[in-house]
């Protein structure tokens, strides 16, 4: 990757990581282990001798010249009593926490934090992603009101994760014009993760940047 920039370095290993992570390859476990082990390494060389690069508002320049649909469908979720959404066409499923099986990762990397277990339902294997932690908000306990918690499962290019959320508000479509771009008037997490916001009378909806989420974060 001559010339790749920090930011395309932890993308591409962070798309990787997830892709040839043994759990998610049971059937050749220890060759996957040595994948993986070999991927983290290579990460931490590459990181480290890469310069920080300047950041820069080209990208977001390139994604307000893009033509936006003039509605946007969405999954409506409640984290710590504060609503998100994320685009329905990253949307595979949503399953209850007490309907799957959740399994702490066997082999994990400080360069990726917020990759946290598994879950398990039949043959499905998907990553567990600590959302709660990556916007700064409190986690959810192991309590008795947790099993009633869902989970969110989204496909992105290939790559599966699942977040837990606090409760489902259900499915809503949101009128491009009524989305200030960037997300105005939250302070309490990582703007960059933030696609836009939705402010009513009643509430305001964050409409999450989940390519940022989950390739795209500090670490």
């Amino acid at each position: 990757m001559p010339g790749a920039t920090r930011k395309q370095i932890k993308s591409a290993a962070r798309r990787l990581f997830l892709k040839y992570h043994p759990d998610l390859n049971p059937g050749e476990r220890k060759r996957y282990e040595d994948i993986t082990r070999k991927l983290i390494s290579a990460y931490k060389e590459l990181i480290e001798v890469v310069p920080v690069e300047v950041e820069e508002s080209l990208e977001k320049l390139e994604e307000k010249s893009e033509a936006r649909p003039e509605v946007i469908e969405c999954i409506v979720f409640r984290l710590n009593n504060r609503e998100f959404a994320l685009r329905t066409e990253w949307l595979r499923e949503v399953v209850r926490v007490k309907d799957v099986k959740l399994e702490a990762a066997s082999l994990v990397s400080d360069a990726f934090p917020y990759f946290v277990g598994f879950i398990c339902k039949g043959n499905e294997v998907s990553v567990l992603w600590n959302l709660h932690g990556q916007l700064g908000l409190r986690e959810p306990t192991m309590d008795s009101g947790f099993v009633r918690s869902k989970i969110i499962v989204v496909d992105m290019n290939g790559s599966t994760a699942g977040f837990i959320v606090d409760d489902i508000r259900g499915l809503t479509n949101f009128k491009t014009g009524d989305v200030s771009y960037p997300a105005e008037g939250n302070d309490f997490c990582d703007p960059r993760y933030m696609e836009g916001s939705v402010t009513s009378e009643d509430t305001s909806v964050i409409l999450l940047n989940l390519r940022n989420l989950i390739y795209n974060f500090d670490g």
